[in-house]
């Protein structure tokens, strides 16, 4: 086979999942053609995928040697050093790939993302910002800015900018849940309790959900309607110790 049909094949295994074939495709296509920019970058995001981590880093050294300004092998890379709670190196690839392309939107929110993690907020919602100017339907960066204005504690926006989320993307959960959180702690407990729903609709094992789903119905004095949330959230997930801590303090109450 030729090099590209490796590589190509090698792709459609990645979008179906199957890592291990799509590696193997990218080998063949790699020892054909050792600089074969897209198949080590494919390569590299296959193998992070598969959680290993070092080994998807050598791809994109590889890549970044070969292509040094392809603006997605930084991005990439930055996202594995994130991953890796390694915030400074991620914020060091992350503005590699602004500085070739400074219209990347996906590498301004991933910096938002890296720099939030390193209790730069500010910082962090000024890429967002810049994210939603090149990209203004853009779900996530509407989220993640979201995020970073609630963890400021200004609701308002934070609930403005879920909003914007869940305009652009109907279906995501994380937006509803985010926005629920932010109406409890505005002390709205029935807006909390109806985005908490819709998050659930979407995906019934959310978990997270469940547990602030509970929450709200406790502060209602719905108690066993927050029981039964809180014990389907550890049915999920028995590991989730913020259901379980909830849900303890709520027995406790009960047996006063």
């Amino acid at each position: 086979m030729h090099v590209k049909a490796y590589a190509n094949r090698g792709t459609i295994y990645y979008k179906l999942g199957q890592l291990t074939e799509a590696i193997s495709d990218f080998d063949k296509a790699i020892a054909l053609e050792p600089s074969k920019t897209m198949a080590l970058i494919n390569r590299g995001i296959a193998k992070r995928g598969k959680g290993m981590l070092p080994q998807a880093i050598l791809d994109f050294d590889k890549a970044a040697a070969v292509s040094p300004n392809n603006p997605a092998i930084y991005s990439n890379r930055g996202a594995i050093y994130a991953i890796l709670n390694d915030n400074e190196q991620a914020i060091r690839d992350y503005q590699k790939a602004l500085s070739i392309d400074a219209n990347y939107a996906l590498a301004h929110v991933s910096l938002g993302l890296a720099l939030a993690a390193k209790s730069e907020p500010h910082l962090a919602l000024e890429s967002f910002t810049k994210a939603i100017g090149i990209n203004p339907s853009y779900a996530q960066a509407y989220n993640d800015r979201g995020y970073v204005y609630e963890d400021l504690q200004q609701f308002d926006l934070a609930i403005a900018d879920y909003t914007k989320a869940i305009l652009y993307d109907p279906k995501y959960k994380e937006a509803y849940k985010n926005r629920a959180s932010a109406y409890m702690s505005k002390n709205k407990f029935d807006l909390a309790i109806d985005d908490l729903h819709q998050a659930l609709k979407i995906a019934p094992d959310y978990y997270q959900a469940l547990s602030n789903l509970g929450a709200s119905y406790s502060q209602l004095g719905f108690y066993q309607k927050a029981k039964r949330q809180y014990e389907l959230a550890l049915e999920i997930n028995p590991n989730y110790e913020s259901a379980r801590k909830n849900l303890d303090d709520l027995m406790h109450f009960l047996d006063k």
